[in-house]
């Protein structure tokens, strides 16, 4: 599970297993509480919620960390971020969203954008972005992801198929030539991946319906298949 963005504090109201819990805006500088050194850093996130959730924190030597919220205190307000701050930033942002994807080879699942990918991927720009801009950066880069999974590519799109991306809730999307597909947990070659090379109505060893033709590269023994659309829907998931 990814690191998300936190625009503002976040309460998890008290359960019958947990006290109520305040996690903070990115941006609010916060120390260790039970530390005896000067530990302090400044939040970027939180990961998963709401029993599990952990804020993330940037320390000022630079570590990077996810810890509970229990052991944070704050040590002052956000800091006002002023409107040309804020331009600037979303200009950031979006710059290196779309060099992560610009780099990912074409006709290739995007790769995860944790913070180590991040990292290396940015690591030959002249101002690589702080981790601090990670969480803003991998929220523009799965937007991009599920705008395009839902656009209809060139094709015949009368195939609706879940697609699952990297992080956050599945939805229904068109599918269209070009497209990738992976075999759901249900199928016995869970994880395999094939291509969509075309979509029509024909009549295959009898059955006549919406035909979707699959390529499998690097699959010598079955390179091609064909799947009925409702088989499709049940046994893949649209990928990135």
């Amino acid at each position: 599970m990814s690191v998300m963005p936190l625009l503002d504090d976040l309460t998890y109201p008290a359960s019958a297993s947990a006290p109520a819990r305040t996690f903070y805006a990115d941006g609010t500088r916060v120390a260790l509480r039970s530390s005896e050194r000067d530990v302090a850093g400044t939040t970027y996130g939180i990961q998963a919620g709401p029993r599990d959730a952990l804020q993330a924190v940037l320390w000022d030597d630079n570590r990077t960390s996810l810890v509970g919220i229990d052991v944070l205190k704050r040590l002052a307000a956000p800091v006002p971020v002023t409107p040309r701050d804020a331009a600037r930033t979303a200009q950031r942002v979006t710059r290196f969203a779309a060099r992560f994807l610009a780099e990912t080879p074409e006709r290739h699942s995007h790769p995860e954008p944790d913070d180590d990918m991040l990292a290396r991927r940015f690591s030959r720009c002249a101002r690589p972005p702080s981790r601090a801009l990670y969480p803003k950066i991998r929220a523009e880069i799965l937007r991009i992801l599920r705008e395009r999974a839902s656009e209809e590519t060139p094709g015949v799109p009368t195939v609706m198929v879940e697609y699952m991306p990297w992080d956050g809730e599945r939805i229904t999307v068109p599918l269209s030539i070009g497209n990738q597909l992976m075999k759901n947990a249900f199928a016995s070659d869970c994880g395999s991946i094939g291509w969509v090379t075309e979509i029509k109505d024909a009549s295959r060893n009898g059955t006549a319906g919406t035909w979707v033709t699959l390529e499998h590269p690097g699959t010598s023994s079955c390179p091609t298949s064909h799947w009925l659309a409702d088989e499709i829907a049940r046994w893949f998931v649209k990928i990135d």
